[in-house]
């Protein structure tokens, strides 16, 4: 009876075998013709596909967290998350649907996504006015953003924020944001060591304490995977806030 039990079993699981094979053979061959795969690099942890019509006009989007979600590159909506995460994504139109096809390795298994623009539902805050209500202005004179702050302790090579005269907000710390809102660092506050130093300016350090610790490229990385790109905005005062800023170049001026 058990070696009966075994030879049934081994004929269902061959059965099961030949049943599955000739399923994925089918899938594979309706895939669309010509289709090209882009990969998130191993030295990024995003990757933007454009000209791809997923949810109704949205046609750029942005895969993140190192390819386990994907949400419309500009706008207030949010990100989709994957079952697992995939290294490999193309979008492609056929019978006049457009869908998202991804696989975890070259050969990997091919999954199908078809979106609509539920999957991507707008976010509750209002992206950047949320933290900025009475708007955002540009940097000019009197403020100095540098992306690496000339300093030999923690602070080395990690940006720096110098507010001088009337820019000054007396804050303990500065909070950065990406652009849809979401806090991403926070640089804090340290007094000069050198009285008037720098035309008297306030000093705030990604690098101090209470700050995030993050580099300028690092900041660049986590506004990106938050929002879609990496333009940061720095809190300021009277609810407005600096930017859009470039986490890794210097902007501004101090006298």
């Amino acid at each position: 009876m058990r070696r009966l039990d075994k030879v049934l079993l081994k004929g269902l699981v061959t059965a099961s075998i030949l049943l599955i094979a000739p399923f994925e053979a089918a899938l594979a061959q309706t895939l669309p013709e010509g289709l090209k795969f882009k990969r998130v690099k191993k030295n990024s942890s995003s990757l933007t596909l454009k000209n791809c019509n997923l949810a109704g006009s949205i046609k750029k989007f942005q895969v993140t967290n190192k390819g386990k979600k994907i949400q419309p590159a500009k706008g207030n909506r949010d990100a989709y998350t994957f079952p697992q995460r995939f290294s490999f994504f193309a979008c492609a139109t056929q019978d006049n649907v457009t869908s998202l096809y991804a696989k975890k390795g070259t050969n990997g298994a091919v999954s199908q996504f078809t979106f609509t623009t539920d999957d991507f539902p707008e976010n509750e805050n209002d992206g950047i006015s949320s933290v900025c209500p009475n708007g955002t202005r540009g940097i000019g004179f009197g403020v100095l953003y540098k992306p690496a702050a000339d300093a030999s302790d923690a602070r080395q090579g990690k940006p720096v924020v110098l507010l001088q005269g009337s820019n000054k907000n007396r804050a303990s710390a500065l909070r950065i944001y990406a652009s849809n809102g979401t806090e991403v660092c926070r640089f804090s506050f340290k007094a000069s060591s050198i009285p008037g130093v720098n035309g008297g300016a306030d000093h705030y350090f990604s690098g101090w304490s209470g700050g995030c610790g993050k580099t300028g490229s690092q900041i660049s990385t986590a506004a990106r995977a938050a929002s879609g790109n990496s333009s940061i905005y720095i809190e300021w005062k009277g609810g407005q806030c600096l930017g859009p800023v470039n986490p890794t170049s210097r902007v501004g001026g101090i006298g």
